[in-house]
């Protein structure tokens, strides 16, 4: 069976990416071959294809995707050749201290699919390619049929990366608390019947104050529908481009214009429960600081590069006893709550058209050059 996979040399190499057609791999003993029928391209890719961010070379990358199982040899536990999957972009040990602290995304063993180099394990790390080893351990869920390959494809990102954050906002702790308790497992089914079980959301929210998202991208538009879906009456969304802000109320947010939810212009100085950070610019925690209530609750999630000099006060945030949380990736407790979440909600929220065109493989410069642009959250790569 022949392969393909994208192989990034670096920014300063001339073609910065290349196409190898070889031999598909050979799963071990506890690993799943897939054959990726849908991959997207995350924005942290577009960094690494910049130099905006440093990546070990070479490597495939790619970590957004939906699989479809080849072959399947974790035993008792192996999935039937053909069932859609999707699966955790990182691999734990679940033994050291970090992971026992709960925090399994920052394993001191940590390997992650679409950062790892092309010497470690298969090769076939990253999903811009034809088929991914999902390596022994690695926590994979099955996707609902009713779920398509065009809403499922991030979920193994984005989507499990919002539930992680909203998560850290008081009264959301449980949102993936069901499932944390499987994690031994490993595999956790998605049941029929979603639609009618409640999903960990017991918790009442209905008169606590407004939240902020910040940023209009893919992470925004989760956070919005999943805050929605939790109970929050109100839930704003900024962004710069009025493009994106046209998604937002199909997606149960308030756009606002960025700039325009200034306190000083709108009087919601001091009013917010949370403000949700997903746009990567520092230049937007000022504002979040001076919306936040006494007591509210700041999210970081976007700045995940150099480039995030905040200019804040510590008084700022002591006088107005703010709690700041870091959030980056998720544990697999996450990825299943997002799972659930998609299913019970994919036909109120339009899914499918948070991805855009599909490209093939070989036109993976042209996919990249499409994300660049913004026309949609997400581009798709169709093996």
């Amino acid at each position: 069976m022949a392969a393909q996979k994208v192989i990034f040399h670096g920014p300063a190499h001339t073609p910065a990416c290349t196409v190898e057609t070889g031999p598909a791999p050979e799963p071990g003993p506890g690993e799943i071959l897939g054959r990726i029928r849908l991959a997207t391209v995350c924005g942290s890719d577009l960094h690494s294809l910049s130099g905006r961010r440093h990546h070990g070379v070479p490597s495939v990358l790619g970590h957004e995707a939906v699989l479809e199982v080849v072959q399947d040899r974790r035993g008792d536990r192996a999935l039937p050749a053909g069932s859609r999957v999707t699966f955790s972009i990182i691999d734990s040990c679940f033994n050291c201290d970090r992971c026992s602290a709960g925090l399994p995304q920052k394993c001191r063993q940590l390997f992650k699919y679409g950062h790892a180099l092309l010497s470690n394990g298969t090769g076939f790390n990253g999903c811009y390619a034809t088929h991914l080893v999902v390596r022994r351990g690695v926590h994979v869920v099955p996707i609902p049929d009713h779920v398509t390959d065009r809403m499922a494809a991030p979920v193994n990102c984005a989507l499990a990366t919002v539930v992680n954050a909203v998560s850290c906002i008081p009264g959301n702790e449980n949102i993936a608390a069901e499932f944390r308790d499987q994690l031994n497992v490993g595999l956790e089914s998605v049941p029929s019947d979603v639609t009618a079980r409640n999903h960990g959301n017991d918790d009442d929210v209905t008169g606590r104050g407004p939240i902020m998202v910040q940023g209009a991208g893919l992470l925004g538009l989760y956070a919005c529908a999943l805050l929605r879906e939790r109970g929050y009456e109100f839930v704003y969304c900024t962004d710069l481009n009025q493009d994106r802000l046209k998604l937002v109320p199909r997606f149960g947010g308030t756009p606002v214009l960025a700039g325009k939810e200034d306190p000083e212009d709108s009087g919601k100085e001091d009013s917010f429960h949370a403000v949700i950070e997903v746009c990567g610019a520092p230049s937007v925690v000022p504002s979040g600081i001076r919306l936040l209530r006494p007591g509210g609750t700041y999210v970081l999630v976007g700045m995940v590069h150099p480039r995030s000099q905040l200019d804040i006060r510590g008084d700022q945030i002591i006088g107005k006893c703010l709690t700041i949380h870091g959030v980056h990736n998720y544990a697999p407790w996450h990825l299943t709550a997002a799972v659930q979440f998609l299913a019970r909600t994919a036909g109120r929220y339009p899914y499918e058209d948070l991805v855009g065109a599909d490209f093939p493989l070989t036109e993976f410069a042209a996919a990249a050059e499409m994300a660049e642009k913004q026309v949609y959250p997400r581009v798709a790569l169709k093996p």
